[in-house]
């Protein structure tokens, strides 16, 4: 069944007629910007080639601390990893490596007295690792131990850490019991409790050196086996992957040979490989948003493709509130932050960032989910005011001198902005924040930090604000900024509250939110958690973003995603030429 509250794709452009499929040469493949000639019927083998924004530190779902989106890494793992469910283009959940999802009326989804909970997994009988031996539960309670392991790297340990332990009944058959109850137990996506080869890494992970097992080249080289509908066969790092069809994927063998993963980071290389046909699509957030008018000017006239837009992501700033990291003592006076919330022109900047795509937006949840007009009842706004936001700074003790703010120590009002440089639509943005702040007197400096900087405690430490873009996933966007989520050294920095905004009132929601098995007692915590949100100026949201899909005619199967899909390739068994 669909989520409670769908996301509804915001816009889908499709342009008429396109070219077939280039010949799949290896001569071809190497190319990065070589002229497109005569469009060939396509060869045998069948080849596709992507664009991606970045490589990734290894190909498993829980241990990267690479810094890498969601979006980003999990285009990568649906081709080696299968997950126990996944969305549909629609929002429908979809059994993948489970036979189907636990529930209630069937028995399989048990809540005790305490709160606790059981749900039975059942999986397919067919499916099988890599090198042919069978999945089974004794593989989803290795995975259960690791991600669970205080000394084992994780990217997020949720929602493992709500988990019990795991009970097999048979080999296809286990029980995973919980700590307390958890709306989504049933909807374990991409991510989330996904298994590992327990034949492989048994021996590894028990001789107790927790960093080399972590470190092990099985994850990072061409040595992984995965579950997924490809095997990973070359892995030139900072450069592409070459992924191989697996002829015994429990849903088929692919239809696509060879799925090659190129990473462009330039938004100018990107735009010149789609029109010259070095790569066949692109996914993720590799196509600037200002680039799509220029590809739409070109395909229109040569009817080479379709792109598909999908609003996927909330663009919103976080603001620097621990004591230890931040610049400007400031940050933590509430009147502050909202005057930094009213100086900023968002209408405009998405209009600019998003070239008229995607409108600005106060909460992480799209226009078109029933829950968007139910919030707009009860959430704080901050609409475009620079006088507004003065007033606020006075009363918390900043006046205006000539150009510039001026605190009751006659120190300046300063603010860094950090961004990722990797996608030029993040640094426009920034630019345009600053320019605003700028006009009513705040010092700011711009910082942009490049994809290739995968420091968490760097990334956790900023001072300033820290603008990104957060999955509209509600009620998973809600939990992103709970007290728990504030990195910390002991966390090695790589939870997700990075702004450490803390207030017992949104935990407590959030607490419900992701918990309470009642949907209506889920929903009124949602709207209550985004009152405080807004009100307190935990974050703030700025607009969205639209991931930008460029098809080459011939091609099909690559379409909109659901927003809280990870990956554009989560269908890449059914892609094929035509």
């Amino acid at each position: 069944m669909p989520k409670s509250y769908p996301i509804a794709i915001i816009g889908l452009a499709l342009l008429a007629q396109a070219c077939g499929q280039r010949p799949a040469t290896d001569d071809a493949l190497s190319r990065a910007g070589a002229v497109r000639g005569d469009v060939a019927k396509p060869a045998t083998p069948t080849r596709v080639v992507v664009g991606v924004r970045s490589d990734v530190s290894n190909l498993s779902s829980k241990l990267s601390t690479d810094n890498t989106s969601t979006t980003t890494s999990g285009n990568q793992r649906f081709l080696s990893n299968s997950p126990l469910v996944v969305y549909d283009a629609q929002g429908n959940t979809l059994p993948r490596l489970a036979t189907e999802l636990p529930s209630q009326s069937a028995g399989t989804w048990g809540v005790f007295p305490d709160g606790t909970m059981v749900t039975t997994w059942k999986l397919r009988p067919d499916a099988v690792w890599h090198d042919g031996t069978p999945i089974t539960s004794r593989d989803f309670q290795l995975a259960l131990q690791v991600y669970q392991d205080p000394d084992v790297l994780v990217e997020d340990r949720d929602p493992e850490r709500k988990m019990d332990r795991i009970d097999a009944v048979d080999d296809k058959t286990f029980r995973l019991y919980w700590k307390q109850p958890y709306a989504e137990a049933n909807r374990l996506i991409s991510g989330q409790l996904e298994p590992l080869p327990a034949h492989l890494l048994t021996t590894a992970y028990e001789a107790g050196d927790r960093q080399a097992f972590a470190n092990l080249p099985f994850f990072t080289s061409a040595d992984y086996v995965g579950s997924g509908p490809y095997r990973v066969t070359s892995w030139e790092k900072g450069v592409q992957q070459r992924f191989r069809a697996f002829d015994q994927y429990f849903l088929g063998r692919p239809k696509i040979d060879e799925v090659v993963l190129q990473f462009l980071t330039d938004s100018n290389v990107v735009v010149a490989n789609v029109l010259t046909g070095a790569v066949d699509l692109t996914t993720g957030f590799v196509l600037a948003q200002q680039s799509v008018p220029l590809l739409h000017e070109k395909w229109d006239a040569s009817g080479e493709g379709q792109i598909f837009v999908t609003a996927t992501h909330t663009r919103y700033a976080q603001i620097q509130q621990d004591p230890a990291k931040r610049g400007n003592p400031a940050l933590t006076d509430v009147r502050a932050r909202r005057a930094i919330a009213h100086a900023i022109d968002r209408e405009s900047i998405a209009n600019v960032v998003t070239s008229g795509a995607a409108p600005a937006t106060e909460i992480m949840v799209a226009p078109n989910d029933p829950l968007y007009a139910r919030a707009q009842q009860v959430i704080a706004k901050y609409p475009f005011d620079r006088s507004r936001a003065l007033a606020l700074l006075q009363e918390a003790g900043w006046t205006r001198r000539g150009e510039a703010l001026i605190g009751a120590n006659d120190e300046p009002f300063t603010l860094e902005l950090r961004t990722s440089s990797s996608a030029s639509d993040n640094v426009t943005q920034n630019d345009l924040i600053a320019a605003d702040l700028n006009a009513i007197g705040v010092q700011t400096s711009e910082v942009g930090v490049p994809t290739t900087n995968r420091d968490n405690e760097y990334r956790a430490t900023f001072p300033g604000l820290w603008t990104a873009a957060t999955p509209i996933d509600v009620p998973g966007s809600l939990a992103r900024f709970t007290s728990d989520q504030c990195p910390r050294a002991s966390d090695r920095f790589s939870l997700s509250n990075l702004g450490c905004w803390s207030n017992r009132e949104y935990d407590g929601l959030a607490q419900v939110v992701t918990t309470s098995l009642d949907e209506r007692a889920r929903e009124d915590a949602e709207l209550q958690a985004l009152r405080v949100l807004t009100q307190d100026v935990g974050i703030i949201a700025m607009s969205y973003n639209t991931e930008n899909i460029p098809v080459r005619r011939g091609l099909v199967g690559p379409r909109a995603r659901w927003p809280a899909q990870s990956g554009t390739t989560w269908n890449v068994h059914e892609w094929e030429w035509r």
